[in-house]
């Protein structure tokens, strides 16, 4: 997230009921940011990412390396990214302060088995 007046709850009401074409008041998405929400906001996130690693970029990767992979029992590739979020959102995500102002932080963790195609690991924290 970029900029906070670009993520606020009331923006994410208004373009989520753009998308079921219905309408979404921000203290109804408010209500539903609780662990369940994190838990299907993580798995939303892990199948788009499966859906952008493109499987055919994969296996012709695979094919191009064939030599090289087979000596190996599993190839891990592991990706951590931080993200400040919403101050809505500090009782989720607590974080540090920064020069006296709260800093609300996500850490979205990765770890992809390459030779199996597989996630390992997959998670958020604060």
């Amino acid at each position: 997230m970029k900029k906070s007046s670009r993520n606020s709850l009331r923006v994410w009401a208004t373009e989520l009921g753009k998308l079921i074409k219905g309408m979404v008041s921000k203290e109804a998405l408010n209500e539903r940011l609780n662990e369940q929400g994190v838990a299907l906001f993580r798995s939303i996130l892990k199948h788009y990412l499966e859906l952008k690693l493109n499987k055919e970029k994969i296996e012709v990767s695979k094919e191009n390396n064939a030599d090289s992979i087979q000596y190996f029992n599993r190839i891990l590739i592991r990706d951590c990214t931080v993200q400040q979020v919403n101050s809505a959102l500090s009782a989720y995500f607590p974080g540090s302060f920064l020069s006296g102002e709260p800093t609300n932080l996500i850490r979205i963790k990765a770890l992809y088995d390459f030779t199996s195609e597989q996630w390992v690991n997959f998670g958020f924290t604060t």
